[in-house]
């Protein structure tokens, strides 16, 4: 099959943040299919948004090889200007939870222009949609209305193979807790990690954050705060070696389309913390344990007193969420929309 994958602000090299999804449906797929792939980048400031996310909108973006089908990797990337199949990947609402204003004397709306209408216009060209779990897709076509006229699916993203198939050691001797992810928007609650582990901590232990965020894009609240070491751009295989020793990881976000980094911990043996009302999939937070944003610094403090371990349940759960798998029922979409779009 030849298929053209369409990014946004990544590179398909890349495995950090949501360019993860992109780059490892692309490594999973090339082995057995001609892929060609298009980026579309954006200057990381004021007018560079508002200019590239309209042209995003209004010029769109040519797919020069005749292909199958197109994918669009991420929502608000520029609108694909091909006669073949298209299919959309909705990771989360955020795209809306994030640009909520429409006045035009405030940056947001540009941002608005930028990424909610390019969003919108490829979801109306799409002829199927991807959703990384059930939850993430009520709560996108919450936004979206009525969809029933295109195919739909939901897909559950995978774990890289590394933690998969990493041993897990119950007697690492943990100590410290870590945080992966972004640390540059709201949902995110990165000041609500850090001034809980800071009420919680009692001088035994640190908070490592390991994070894709630019380093200038980083609060110098957040790198001046006491015991929390800001780690950018960490490998793999620095992180795996942090998890692996750590009591638990602190996931405080209320809004995740699947989670990748709950199940990655959950494989290589670490407890996970999440907040008990976040729009969190429950296939991922299934084992993680669950508490309340003003039970958080007591939480901490239960687990640096108490250490306890992950089941081989929870491990063995988290483990089965493979890229191979997600690939494979992607193609099989692919195929489906397809033969759809011909009838």
């Amino acid at each position: 099959m030849r298929i053209a994958m369409v990014g946004s602000d990544f590179d398909f090299s890349a495995k950090d943040g949501i360019s993860r999804y992109a780059h490892e449906l692309y490594t999973q797929l090339r082995a057995g299919n001609k892929i060609f792939t298009y980026e579309s980048r954006k200057p990381d400031n004021f007018f560079g948004d508002m200019a590239k996310g309209l042209k995003r909108y209004f010029a769109g973006l040519r797919i020069r090889e005749n292909v199958d089908i197109v994918h669009v990797m991420y929502p608000n990337a520029a609108f694909p200007l091909s006669k073949a199949p298209k299919v959309l990947t909705w990771h989360d609402s955020s795209v809306f939870e994030r640009h909520k204003t429409y006045n035009p004397l405030k940056k947001d709306f540009y941002h608005w222009l930028g990424v909610v209408l390019p969003a919108l216009k490829n979801t109306g060209a799409a002829d199927g949609i991807i959703y990384p779990s059930e939850e993430a897709k009520n709560d996108v076509e919450r936004y979206l209305g009525n969809l029933d006229n295109k195919l739909r699916t939901v897909i559950h993203e995978g774990i890289d193979d590394v933690f998969i198939k990493e041993r897990v050691s119950h007697n690492a001797g943990r100590k410290d807790f870590v945080y992966i992810g972004s640390v540059r928007y709201p949902h995110k609650n990165i000041p609500l990690l850090i001034s809980a582990f800071e009420k919680a901590a009692k001088g035994a232990n640190d908070l490592y954050i390991f994070t894709p965020t630019p380093l200038e894009q980083i609060s110098s609240e957040y790198m001046n705060a006491k015991r929390v070491h800001v780690i950018v751009q960490a490998s793999t295989k620095e992180i795996i070696s942090k998890l692996k020793t750590s009591i638990a990881l602190l996931h405080l976000s209320s809004l995740e389309g699947f989670g990748l980094t709950i199940l990655e911990s959950m494989a290589v043996g670490t407890p996970v913390v999440v907040l008990k009302d976040a729009q969190i999939p429950k296939a991922v937070a299934r084992y993680a344990i669950k508490c309340s944003k003003q039970d958080v610094p007591k939480t901490i403090g239960l687990l640096a007193k108490e250490k306890p371990e992950l089941s081989d349940d929870a491990i063995m759960y988290a483990k089965s969420f493979s890229w191979t798998s997600a690939a494979e029922k992607t193609l099989d979409f692919y195929k489906k929309v397809i033969m759809h779009s011909s009838k």
